[in-house]
């Protein structure tokens, strides 16, 4: 049986030092990546239309002092707190999109139970690397892409990690790999999926991460709908994972790693500890 997403317990095994500090939580969006994206021009007067929201927001500004946003009240008044707090590493997630969406604008199917969300981050793309909340005057569409494998590379560690510590093995570890270049796959069934986009918004580079990965989703769904090639972890593990830790460590891990990225330029020792689990068909 699926339940809402525990903020608190999230929080709780959260260790980064900027990713997620401050969060959005629905219970049903259209899509992360869009409500992201909008958010971020409305913030800079670029975005007037209605947003809409289905039963609330919490805004984890302050995790013992949440704002609630019912949909029934103004947006335009009640968004102020939220927008004066957004920053780089906010983290967008909901517990269904019903117009999400992957790569080519394929369609994503996002029920409950699993993990959706987007990361923003604002950036200046320079010649060697990421110059974080700067203005910009190039940029370089390549470094997006790798910041698109960071973010499999951590989310590949941590699902090894979790069968490892459930199964005492590395048996089946190989089983899940990334389908080049934005999919997480095991045997052969999508797992989860990252689509990561760009906008240029008052001369700040952002970029949206949105992720999707199919946790306790029940698998009876895909099948309804035909959706032969997915899988979820819940049916992987025969059990239900623990989602707030889970969404936890993969932050954990890819903050380390953007940082490194950020401060090394080097992507070939992240690359080099996932090149034999990348298959490119």
């Amino acid at each position: 049986m699926n339940t809402y997403l525990k903020i608190d317990k999230f929080y709780s095994y959260l260790k980064t030092t900027f990713l997620a500090k401050t969060s959005i939580y629905f219970k049903k969006v259209n899509s992360t990546n869009d409500f992201a994206i909008n958010l971020i021009k409305f913030q800079n007067s670029l975005y007037s239309s209605h947003i809409e929201i289905f039963n609330n927001i919490n805004s984890n500004l302050n995790i013992n002092d949440r704002t609630n946003i019912n949909s029934n009240v103004n947006i335009n008044s009640n968004l102020n707190n939220i927008l004066s707090n957004i920053n780089n590493g906010t983290l967008v997630i909901a517990e269904e999109q019903y117009k999400s969406r992957g790569r080519f604008q394929k369609v994503w199917f996002s029920p409950p139970g699993g993990l959706w969300f987007t990361i923003i981050l604002n950036c200046k793309i320079g010649e060697n690397n990421f110059k974080i909340g700067e203005n910009f005057n190039s940029i370089d569409y390549n470094k997006i892409s790798k910041l698109t494998l960071i973010a499999a590379s951590s989310i590949l560690a941590i699902i090894r990690k979790i069968i490892y510590k459930e199964r005492k093995s590395n048996e089946n570890l190989n089983k899940f790999y990334i389908k080049w270049p934005n999919d997480i796959y095991f045997n052969n069934y999508k797992l989860s999926g990252i689509l990561s986009e760009s906008e240029k918004i008052n001369d700040i580079f952002y970029i949206f991460i949105g992720i999707g990965i199919n946790v306790n989703n029940d698998i009876k769904d895909f099948k309804y709908l035909n959706l032969k090639n997915a899988t979820t972890l819940k049916e992987i593990f025969n059990n239900e994972i623990n989602r707030e830790k889970l969404l936890a460590d993969i932050l954990n891990l890819f903050e380390r790693k953007y940082l490194y990225y950020y401060k090394t330029n080097d992507l070939n020792t992240i690359f080099r500890s996932i090149k034999n689990s990348i298959k490119y068909f």
